[in-house]
């Protein structure tokens, strides 16, 4: 596996950046990234991204099966192998943007039905008959169901992480508007970050490279992780 950081090359002047904008959307930043990449029709998406906005701009952190190309006169790609040597007790800090969702089934558990629902619009509507001063506040409800998604998913991910050390940075709503569609698509998500430990290293190496939770194709997913002192 590679680990790339993309950026936008020093000393890119105004003119250029008109000529080339920032990213707009996620459908945007998904064909950036792929345009690294040589061509090949048989391959279908091997990496995972993430954006992080900075005061000097946006760059993209970049996990990946093939190395990507060098880049061009906007854009700088610094690219690393990516083979961490891990032992089960191993603890990181973390950083995680997730699309946390839960799957229903609409029509009772027989059926085969599904539907996946936002965690935390979900978990705001199991409070619209509460009284106002007897529920929690919206934050509250947000760190509450943000955690409980990771923790139910960290044991069958290798890895366990405490409530005290877990930080839900926020939560925002993307939208994605298709050139080929006239409607938009939508979707929830967090940011983490704590500190985790490493209980099954296959699991936990599986997830590394495969990310976790859904919209991976959109900048979600990627575990960027960072060793944690004693």
């Amino acid at each position: 596996m590679y680990l790339s950081r993309v950026q936008r090359r020093p000393g890119v002047t105004l003119m250029s950046m008109y000529r080339n904008p920032p990213l707009a959307d996620p459908y945007e930043e998904h064909a950036f990234i792929w345009a690294l990449f040589e061509k090949d029709g048989d391959i279908g998406r091997d990496f995972l991204y993430r954006r992080v906005d900075e005061q000097t701009g946006s760059l993209f952190y970049v996990l990946s099966k093939r190395k990507p190309q060098e880049g061009n006169e906007q854009w700088e790609v610094e690219t690393k192998s990516f083979k961490p040597v891990i032992k089960i007790g191993d603890r990181f800090q973390f950083s995680l943007r997730a699309n946390p969702v839960i799957t229903k089934k609409p029509e009772g558990s027989a059926s085969k039905k599904r539907r996946r629902d936002d965690v935390f619009m979900n978990a705001l509507a199991e409070y619209k008959d509460v009284p106002h001063a007897q529920r929690p506040t919206n934050a509250e409800i947000l760190t509450k169901s943000a955690f409980e998604w990771l923790d139910q998913r960290a044991q069958s991910n290798g890895f366990h992480v405490a409530t005290e050390s877990v930080l839900v940075e926020g939560y925002r709503k993307v939208e994605m508007v298709k050139r080929s569609r006239k409607d938009s698509i939508q979707f929830g998500v967090v940011d983490y970050s704590g500190i985790l430990e490493v209980t099954n290293v296959g699991l936990f190496y599986k997830v590394l490279n495969q990310g976790i939770g859904k919209s991976r194709a959109f900048g979600c997913g990627l575990l960027l992780i960072k060793r944690a002192g004693p």
